[in-house]
């Protein structure tokens, strides 16, 4: 795994209602390392999934989740190669078509009856929209897009 720039989420971010759980999730030979933070009473809330860009971590989202957790089951995770997640065996393994299945597996994981995304980088907005045109719409922040349903992301 990745060692450099790991973020574990601040504490001071939550308030004391929410629980953070990590676990790992296993896409295309690598490891992720995803975190949910989520209000333990509340399961049927609506999931955001964080991705960051490089060379950043998930820890850069840890404001956005502080002031969405209380409505939001929000997910981040670091993606290959940054953070605690693995790396994979030579730049190829970067590819965006790696990076959209990463996605997608986590997508999964964490909510296998739909997810709403959002992207910190518009390269994975971009492939996501194009392998599942007209899901999602465009948020307020650049490169941010807002996905409601994903099944076709799998095509």
């Amino acid at each position: 795994m990745a060692d450099s720039g790991w973020h574990t989420p601040d504490p001071d971010f939550y308030a004391e209602d929410f629980v953070t759980i990590q676990r790992t999730v296993r896409s295309s030979g690598v490891d992720l390392v995803v975190w949910e933070t989520r209000q333990p009473t509340r399961d049927s809330r609506p999931t955001i999934v964080f991705v960051h860009g490089f060379p950043d971590t998930h820890g850069i989202w840890d404001p956005v989740i502080a002031r969405l957790a209380d409505r939001f089951h929000c997910v981040a995770y670091d993606v290959r190669g940054a953070g605690r997640s693995g790396v994979p065996a030579g730049r190829q393994g970067y590819a965006m078509a790696y990076l959209v299945s990463d996605l997608v597996a986590v997508l999964d994981a964490v909510s296998p009856n739909g997810a709403v995304h959002l992207s910190a980088t518009t390269g994975a907005r971009s492939r996501h929209g194009t392998r599942s045109p007209g899901s999602g719409s465009t948020a307020g922040c650049k490169g941010a897009s807002l996905h409601t349903r994903r099944s076709a992301a799998r095509a």
